[in-house]
């Protein structure tokens, strides 16, 4: 990842290379040589020091808590949604029913009886 560092204290050979930093610059070279698939490869020329870790750790676990907030924020809010919406289904639920049941006995509904009385 581009927050990855890679700090060498021997020169270091790999056959291979995969870094989301394209110049290389979380690579630390220490004075010493990387050598991919036999080639020497840019990177860092500078050392690495324990500083930069902790800064670099700081960042890491500000990011995390960042994100752990916004998904215990989303998290909690959650059950209160779903249980928003099942309320309001079984009260449409409970309307139509109560609807049907008062048609079945001929009661009129109070809407309609405004609607006929004279004025």
């Amino acid at each position: 990842s581009e927050d990855s560092v890679l700090v060498l204290t021997e020169d270091t050979y790999v056959d291979s290379l995969t870094n989301a930093v394209s110049d290389n610059s979380n690579i630390f070279l220490n004075g010493h040589k990387l050598y991919v698939n036999g080639t020497e490869t840019a990177a860092n020329e500078g050392t690495y020091t324990a500083d930069q870790e902790a800064a670099t750790a700081d960042d890491t676990a500000d990011e995390t808590q960042e994100a752990d907030t916004a998904d215990t924020a989303a998290a909690s809010s959650t059950p209160y949604v779903v249980g928003g919406i099942v309320i309001a289904a079984l009260a449409v639920i409970a309307g139509a029913y109560l609807g049907k049941k008062r048609n079945k006995k001929g009661i009129p509904d109070p809407s309609e009886e405004e609607q006929q009385m004279p004025q």
